[in-house]
């Protein structure tokens, strides 16, 4: 009951605050639907509006009065019989004999030429649906049972019958009479809101359960294409470390043939061969302790060649400068007849 009221105020605080610039019907309509629920007693509902009347701001009565038409039209007869005490009405009519600044208006506008159009009966006329008052009986509506201290009375909602507990199992919305939470009903009341044969609150948890598949769809579909990109990215990857090596392969060769090509020739005098090396038979070679004795040996020879080698070069050196220190000699002895060095070279 506290919160139903502290929700009634808050929307009533909402629908008539000054910083308004033209009704809030959301508001209004959520207190149409606080007080046809009976979330609110209308005593409370008129009480809390009627205080808005003598606000000192001039919108908050305007935006007041606003509501309660709009309660008064749609909330009923519990509304209409606060609305009608002797206490309202006199407080109403006092506040309309307060000042006649309406109708002087009204009157210099329609002397300076304005035209109003005429007020129709047909337009003030409304049709408001509302939940129908509780009707009493000593049994069952629809099976006869008597009610007892075992059995207990129930009404339902939409058409304010009284059943059994076993008449109305069953709980619905009531949009048409603005009762959006779930209320006892009985089987014909049930039927006749929910064609379909579920309630709003199934309806709910089937928008629910449909939606989380809906989501779990998405969220499989997502790792699959994340897998998919995970898989392709590898093989990128892939692709370019063997394109790196690849690469890499290449310009090692193109550098080893290039080098091979600007090395510098060497000439080496040819190798000997053993005689008694070339004498061994097959047999002999078979051997592996022959064989390694004989392949010392060739290396040894080989290694006492390439000594010998120096040693040819540095006496064949020494031959040339003694040569040319004598024909200097020579020359300086003769220097009609020089001898050059070319012909005692080729002599």
């Amino acid at each position: 009951m506290f919160r139903s009221s502290s929700e009634f105020d808050k929307q009533l605080e909402k629908a008539t605050s000054h910083l308004l610039l033209e009704p809030d019907w959301h508001s209004i309509i959520q207190i149409c639907d606080i007080i046809c629920q009976g979330d609110c007693q209308p005593k409370y509902a008129i009480s809390a509006i009627k205080k808005r009347f003598y606000n000192q701001n001039p919108y908050v009565a305007l935006y007041a009065l606003q509501v309660m038409e709009s309660v008064v039209k749609n909330c009923g007869s519990p509304i209409h019989e606060e609305v009608a005490s002797k206490a309202f009405m006199d407080e109403l009519r006092e506040m309309v004999h307060k000042t006649t600044n309406d109708k002087d208006t009204l009157n210099i506008l329609k002397a300076e030429g304005y035209t109003f159009p005429t007020l129709r009966e047909s337009d003030a006329m409304f049709v408001a649906d509302r939940a129908p008052n509780w009707s009493d009986g000593e049994d069952c509506h629809r099976c006869r049972v008597q009610f007892s201290v075992l059995v207990r009375k129930h009404h339902c909602r939409a058409c304010g019958q009284v059943f059994c507990g076993k008449c109305t199992p069953k709980s619905s919305t009531l949009p048409k009479f603005g009762i959006e939470k779930e209320v006892r009903v009985c089987e014909d009341c049930f039927e006749k809101h929910n064609p379909d044969g579920r309630s709003g609150k199934e309806e709910t948890d089937a928008g629910k359960s449909s939606s989380s598949a809906s989501g779990e769809a998405a969220k499989a579909a997502d790792k699959t294409r994340k897998e998919e990109e995970l898989k392709l990215q590898e093989q990128e990857e892939l692709e370019l470390a063997l394109a790196l090596s690849r690469s890499e392969a290449e310009a090692k060769s193109n550098k080893d043939v290039l080098g091979k090509s600007h090395s510098p020739r060497t000439y080496s005098s040819p190798v000997k061969e053993n005689p008694s090396a070339a004498k061994v038979t097959a047999s002999e070679i078979d051997d592996p302790e022959l064989a390694r004795y004989l392949n010392r040996s060739y290396w040894e020879q080989k290694q006492q060649q390439e000594k010998e080698t120096p040693n040819n070069h540095s006496s064949h050196h020494r031959e040339r400068t003694d040569s040319s220190s004598k024909i200097a000699v020579m020359n300086d002895a003769y220097p009609s007849a020089p001898i050059t060095t070319a012909a005692v070279v080729h002599s």
